[in-house]
């Protein structure tokens, strides 16, 4: 009976493993991956990103203080206000953020019709939920 398992188990991962070389071939791992190089050297958009963490930590320093300087706290209120605006103006982060969605949503597809068929299998296992809103019609 344990060596049932175990081989059941083997060959649960190896079809895992095969899926995920499937998906790696999709167009949409693809694109995600070039995106992903595009954004890492995006050196303006990068400069921007970090600047604009180095705002927020800055913001939030200043206003530790009872006794902040109100200009000063407008000051790097505006010029975060203008890199968050420069950032998502950016076509290399708009291209990679999309890429990333589509990635994620099939995952998120893929990840509900495995749950789908296992539940399918053991109607008692699910609450009638997957977790994920997309594929249902409505909380009950």
């Amino acid at each position: 009976m344990i060596k049932r398992k175990v081989n059941k188990t083997m060959e649960i991962l190896e079809l895992a493993s095969q899926l995920g070389l499937l998906i790696a071939d999709n167009e949409l791992v693809k694109n995600y991956v070039e995106a992903k190089k595009e954004y890492d050297t995006d050196s303006e958009l990068l400069k921007s990103i970090r600047e604009y963490s180095v705002q927020k930590t800055a913001l939030d320093n200043v206003l530790k203080d009872e006794n902040h300087d109100e200009q000063l706290v407008n000051a790097i209120q505006k010029r975060i206000s203008a890199l968050y605006k420069e950032a998502s103006e950016n076509e290399t982060l708009k291209e990679y953020n999309d890429a990333e969605q589509k990635l994620n949503d099939l995952l998120s597809q893929v990840n509900n019709t495995i749950q789908s068929a296992i539940f399918s299998r053991y109607p008692e296992m699910s609450s009638g939920c997957g977790g994920n809103c997309s594929s249902c019609g409505g909380c009950h």
